[in-house]
């Protein structure tokens, strides 16, 4: 799953850019991607009289992998990490839709300190402790809904 969008604000880790801002372009295929000013190279071209094209110098963006790219956070003026929270907060009502929600933050970091380490029974055993919550989920709460937020 690639955490960086088209349009998003990034800035450059690597590289004779490094530092610099831009907003990205596009997104392609084999984890690159093109930012708006950045990595420009100059391109030779001949003129094309039948097309209306002068020749000269171009410059023109090329791609950039994106593991050398971050977002970049305006607030704190640095590259910043992008966060997984895909839940709005704001849109949970019930009681138990608050309590599955809580319990999942709280046992992320344990669980993905024991796959670290790679103890997968003492990750599936934090598990195990999601099967309460998950159960009051769905029997305490419609999962049916026409709100597209949701």
């Amino acid at each position: 799953m690639n955490k960086i969008r088209k349009g998003d604000t990034v800035i450059i880790n690597t590289g004779k850019d490094k530092g610099k801002q831009g907003i990205v372009l596009q997104l392609i295929e084999g984890g690159k991607v093109l930012v708006e000013g950045l990595n420009m190279v100059k391109k030779h071209t001949k003129p094309n009289p039948a097309k209306g094209e002068q020749g000269g110098l171009i410059s023109k963006e090329m791609p950039l992998q994106i593991s050398n790219i971050a977002i970049f956070n305006s607030a704190a003026k640095k590259a910043d990490k992008v966060t997984n929270n895909l839940v709005d907060i704001s849109l949970l009502i019930e009681n138990e839709e608050i309590m599955l929600h809580k319990v999942l933050l709280d046992l992320e970091p344990k669980i993905n300190q024991c796959l670290v380490k790679n103890d997968f029974v003492s990750a599936l055993k934090n598990l195990v402790i999601l099967n309460a919550p998950i159960n009051n989920f769905f029997e305490k709460v419609m999962v049916n809904t026409d709100d597209t937020k949701i």
